[in-house]
């Protein structure tokens, strides 16, 4: 007897929780249903106790959401800003090369992954928003005419039909006469043909064209023999990030409110492996939330705890620290 007076309780308790939460955040039944995995009409019944199934089962799903909120919210109280933007060598180089291409000239940078070229391409962006669109280039948008939908959505033409001669012609219409600046990331998934037809929009309007990505982004570039593309290739004034520089780490620690010595050293040592900048803010971010957890002020022995955890050599990690 005892433990269905608990069920019941624990069941009543679930069905007031999601309804106050419903009523709170001005939440309806289907919006609350697809987050926790049931049928709109499932949930709408249970709150009103009038379901006939498995009530248990509705109300540990609830349990499940609400505990998931929970931990969101807890996190949400130690997240520590993440710097958005700062200023280091590599990534002025980068906007310099953006400022040149909105000139109407053809710029590629191409480098490893956490040099910074996300960042400054986003900084770039917000700095000038009526005159530079970000094409974010995905797998499916390598061939001509996908290229050209990407292309149109980011311009803001939504559901555009016709040939890609059509659509291309939509295109050179509306970059034209306006000192525009097309970003096209992941350059390296778009096909030769996109990126010819693209080269072809500088030719005739005179649109600045900025291809960011890979390292293989240069091979595409300046490609030999059958596959060359002299075209392209004479246009294109290629920009090589191989790694980055101990004044970009410098840059990263400062953002991050880090001066000490042995703090710089270890970021150093971070930057060196795959994702550079970007596996340094990683570490940083999890070593904040760390010790802001446990009311603590982030220090060295909180980066080390976090270099571990992102699965660094413990050796390299020792070998700091000592």
């Amino acid at each position: 007897m005892t433990e269905e007076l608990e069920l019941e309780s624990f069941i009543s308790r679930e069905r007031e929780w999601v309804k106050d939460h419903m009523t709170a955040n001005s939440l309806s039944w289907p919006v609350v249903a697809k987050r926790i995995d049931v049928a709109s009409s499932t949930l709408s019944l249970f709150g009103g106790s009038k379901y006939a199934g498995d009530n248990k089962k509705i109300a540990n799903k609830i349990k499940e959401y609400r505990e998931l909120l929970e931990d969101q919210a807890d996190l949400d109280s130690v997240d520590p800003t993440v710097p958005d933007f700062f200023e280091a060598p590599t990534v002025n180089s980068i906007i310099y090369q953006l400022r040149w291409a909105h000139r109407g000239k053809m710029v590629a940078i191409a480098g490893v992954s956490g040099v910074g070229k996300t960042s400054a391409v986003n900084y770039y962006r917000d700095s000038n928003p009526s005159s530079v669109i970000y094409i974010k280039v995905l797998p499916s948008d390598a061939n001509l005419p996908n290229m050209l939908l990407a292309v149109l959505l980011a311009l803001g033409k939504k559901d555009e039909v016709g040939s890609p001669q059509r659509l291309s012609l939509l295109i050179r219409n509306l970059i034209s006469d306006r000192r525009m600046l097309l970003v096209f990331d992941e350059a390296h998934e778009l096909s030769d043909k996109a990126m010819e037809e693209i080269r072809g929009w500088n030719d005739v309007t005179g649109v600045g064209i900025a291809f960011v990505g890979e390292p293989r982004l240069v091979q595409k570039i300046k490609a030999t023999g059958r596959a060359a593309k002299p075209a392209l290739a004479s246009r294109t004034t290629v920009f090589e990030l191989t790694k980055v520089k101990p004044q970009d780490v410098e840059a990263c620690c400062k953002a991050w409110g880090s001066t000490d010595p042995e703090e710089v050293r270890l970021m150093k040592a971070v930057a060196e492996q795959d994702g550079a900048l970007r596996e340094c803010t990683q570490v940083f971010e999890l070593a904040s939330i760390v010790a802001a957890g446990r009311g603590q002020t982030r220090s060295l022995d909180h980066l080390l705890a976090a270099c571990r955890q992102r699965g660094f050599d413990s050796r390299q990690v020792r070998a700091v620290a000592a």
